[in-house]
């Protein structure tokens, strides 16, 4: 408040915001301290001589802008913007914008947030009940200034109205000229907020937009209307007027509307759950202020639209706060089995770039030192011609092809006691006997491998490429080898030694549509008579100079032994 330090009343005032502060500590509260120092200097005419000034309405309206601002609750600069003027002193109060209010420690009733919006239907009950109701009971008579942004709540959830009873004062002193409107100064309602009275309250507006519009006086009908301003903020989410486009029609003509035209705002027909309410909002807005619901009616619509609303603030904590805890509880729920999934996916992922034993030890935080295999069978299974059929294929389509044939070499895998290591352009390489020795079955278990998967290679049609005919070849040997996990971010299963270099010489220097073994892998096959081996011949091996290699050809079942003792 802009005032001289010097005059008169600025000592007075001086004096009684020191009385203030030192009488407070007796109230509970700065707003009850407010409204009884009101009392007692405005309303009654004291009989202190020192006091009376104070009663005077120039004076007045100075002490209960001190007052307020000192409660705490509002900051009111910028809601008092007239000169007080007197014989002896004038005091101007220019402040910001209307808009611009600075609600201290409390938080907007009707914020555009979901959240918040849920948990606030509780008090809609309180707003009305508790809050215009006691207004039009009272001596104050009615709100005349309620707006989403004069309904707050603290932090303890306690509704509270401000500047109710502010349009009367200032209305009377501006008729009876006490005080008078600072031509410079800012105007004191925007559009927006002059919209959300009643229209048999705007009147005095000025049609030509050039006057900033004047303080309206209210009266306890055109608080049902701002009612129904309020609820349909609440429910649409959106000013009262936003759905009709407003923003592109110059804010004067807006008021005109309302005035002469009728415009109210449009209500949603799609909006089933709170159809009633906005069918009630619809009747707050009635032309004639005697057809407007009552509050008794706005209390059952809000009953029955809402029923958290019902019972005291403790009966609508408890019910939110239970509502509250179901939701936590569905949510954790969910994310539970999220994270259910979500492990699942990981460890199959894993699963697929290292041996499952070796996975789970690595999950559970167990670091596997390298290992040295006395036996071990190693195997390569390379596409024949590959280069050609890239030539013959775009980028997804040669993917779509690779990713298939090693599904199903995959599928096959998957029945036996072996481990895919790790797939190298066209190259399919399996290990058995690592990292779980299988008491010498690798062999045996790489040796069945190979031939299914020969098998499918014979029946395997490209889609793109029917006429083209699949030809594979596959080495693989067995002997000692070492494996151990290498790297941290990105682990892969390695196998080491010459064992693995030998398979994928075998592999290598094979025909296609053939498996090739070495004879000392050869001979391990022979001691079980079920498999028949042909024998290759001496083969150049880089590395290894001359080998004596077989190929593997078929295994032989029981049936077929029978056969062959029969004849």
């Amino acid at each position: 408040m802009c005032m001289n330090p010097n005059s008169y009343f600025a000592q007075r005032l001086d004096y009684v915001l020191f009385t203030t502060q030192r009488f407070t500590r007796r109230c509970s509260t700065w707003l009850s301290f407010l409204m009884a120092l009101i009392r007692v200097l405005v309303v009654r005419n004291p009989l202190d001589t020192d006091y009376q000034q104070l009663s005077e309405p120039k004076a007045a309206f100075g002490c209960i802008q001190a007052v307020t601002l000192l409660s705490g609750i509002l900051s009111t600069v910028g809601y008092f913007q007239y000169v007080v003027t007197a014989a002896s002193y004038s005091t101007s109060c220019n402040g910001s914008d209307p808009e611009e209010v600075y609600v201290m420690e409390e938080s907007q009733l009707f914020s555009q947030n979901d959240h918040l919006l849920t948990k606030l239907y509780s008090l809609v009950d309180s707003l009305i009940s508790k809050g215009v109701q006691y207004l039009h009971k009272s001596p104050v008579g009615y709100h005349g200034y309620l707006q989403a942004s004069t309904c707050l709540i603290d932090i303890n959830w306690v509704l509270k109205l401000t500047l109710y009873g502010v349009s009367n004062f200032i209305c009377d002193n501006l008729d009876t000229k006490s005080i008078k409107s600072d031509e410079h100064a800012a105007p004191l309602l925007s559009y927006s907020q002059y919209a959300c009275f009643a229209p048999e309250h705007l009147k005095e507006y000025d049609e030509t937009g050039k006057l900033p519009p004047r303080m309206v006086r209210g009266s306890a009908h055109g608080d049902i209307y701002s009612v129904g301003m309020i609820f349909y903020s609440m429910v649409e989410r959106v000013d009262p007027f936003d759905l009709n486009n407003s923003l592109v029609v110059p804010r004067p003509q807006l008021i005109k509307d309302i005035i002469d035209n009728n415009l109210m705002p449009r209500v949603d027909d799609n909006n089933h759950k709170e159809k009633m309410l906005l069918e009630k909002c619809q009747l707050c807005w009635h032309r004639d202020p005697e057809s407007r619901p009552t509050i008794r009616d706005l209390l059952n619509t809000i009953s029955a639209v809402y029923p958290a609303s019902k019972g005291n603030l403790i009966d609508q904590m408890i019910r939110m706060s239970e509502k509250a805890a179901e939701e936590l509880e569905r949510q954790v729920a969910v994310r539970t089995d999220e994270l259910a999934i979500a492990q699942l996916q990981t460890m199959r992922l894993l699963n697929e770039m290292l041996p499952a034993t070796v996975a789970a030890d690595l999950k559970n935080g167990i670091i596997l030192p390298p290992r040295s295999y006395d036996s071990a069978t190693v195997m390569f299974v390379q596409i024949c011609e590959f280069n050609a059929i890239m030539k013959k294929s775009n980028a997804n389509q040669v993917v779509f092809f690779l990713n298939d044939i090693f599904d199903q070499f995959d599928t096959v895998i998957k029945q036996h006691d072996a481990y895919k290591v790790e797939t190298t352009g066209e190259t399919y390489m399996v290990a058995s006997g690592v990292p779980e020795e299988n008491e010498g079955r690798h062999i045996f278990e790489v040796a069945e491998i190979s031939l299914e998967i020969r098998e499918i290679s014979y029946t395997y049609i490209l889609q793109h490429h029917p006429s083209y005919k699949l030809r594979i070849r596959i080495g693989f040997h067995a002997g000692p080898l070492a494996a151990g996990v290498i790297g941290i971010r990105s682990p892969r299963y390695c196998l080491f030694g010459d064992t693995v270099n030998f398979a994928s010489r075998m592999q290598s220097n094979c025909p296609p549509n053939q498996i090739q073994t070495s004879e000392i892998t050869a001979k391990l096959l022979f001691e079980t008579h079920e498999y028949k081996l042909v024998k290759r011949g001496i083969v150049h091996v880089k590395g290894k100079g001359e080998v004596n290699c077989y190929w593997l050809n078929e295994h032989i079942h029981e049936e077929e032994h029978a056969n062959e003792a029969a004849g």
